[in-house]
């Protein structure tokens, strides 16, 4: 299933304690109760993942800062590299919840979409290993605009430069998702913004 494989890809570097707690839980609501279309159970299982995300957002810098070596140097490639993971794992939270929950259209997230391609970009300008895959994945799937677009195809070739296993997947059903929405849209007429496609049966299809 669609869950199982993403849970593998979240053993992941970077990603906060509270983010893991907020897509484990729309994980969740996904596998059971969003069957008996609970709107009071959604509502407050949104209301409460945001709040978490807001506090830990503000205090983010305290957070990561904490530790007892006051000679610890927050500005090394390293350290810019991990703040980096994390608030692209922020961002990405966002477009989750919003898509799983309320299933809203990529327009809707695209703000976030941008944002967790910047931090994609201040990542590797940083450092040369590997960023972690669920952030930019998530982003990618409801990239839509010619620049986000382009962010995603930049990310996917230094993610799939080896071609194999679950990057090679990643890559195809982000480009089959980017398919149906661009047929979605010509059938229709509508921006493509305003066409939500859900990678996970895509995902189920092509794995």
């Amino acid at each position: 299933m669609w869950y199982a494989y993403m849970s593998r890809l979240l053993l992941t570097i970077g990603a906060p304690k509270v983010v893991l707690e907020c897509i484990s839980r729309v994980n969740r609501y996904m596998r059971t109760a969003r069957q008996t279309e609970n709107n009071v159970e959604r509502n407050k299982l949104l209301s409460k993942s945001l709040f978490l995300l807001s506090v830990y957002s503000e205090h983010e810098d305290a957070i990561q800062n904490m530790s007892f070596d006051e000679n610890n140097d927050f500005s090394t490639p390293e350290m810019l590299g991990k703040r980096s993971q994390s608030n692209a794992f922020l961002c990405a939270t966002h477009i989750y919840i919003y898509r799983s929950l309320l299933d809203v259209p990529p327009q809707t997230v695209r703000t976030y979409v941008a944002e967790t391609f910047s931090h994609v970009s201040a990542f590797f300008a940083e450092n040369t290993g590997n960023f972690s895959i669920w952030p930019a994945f998530i982003a990618a799937v409801e990239a839509y605009t010619l620049e986000d677009q382009a962010s995603a195809r930049c990310w996917l070739d230094r993610a799939t430069v080896f071609g194999l296993g679950n990057r090679a997947l990643i890559r195809r059903v982000v480009e089959e998702v980017w398919r149906q929405r661009a047929t979605l849209s010509e059938a229709s007429g509508l921006e493509h913004g305003k066409l939500a496609v859900d990678w996970r049966p895509v995902m189920q299809e092509l794995n």
